[in-house]
């Protein structure tokens, strides 16, 4: 399961994820079209 998949089952936007989760949207979107690798992210 994908983030993608898990938003559309939540019925999210990705800006409202990233609203939420106070993670930058470019940076969310970038996780979600593999641009940004997930294991090198740090919080």
């Amino acid at each position: 399961m994908t983030i993608d998949d898990i938003i559309k089952e939540k019925k999210i936007t990705k800006y409202r994820l990233s609203q939420t989760s106070e993670i930058p949207y470019t940076t969310l979107s970038d996780i979600c079209n593999g641009k940004t690798n997930l294991l090198k992210c740090s919080a």
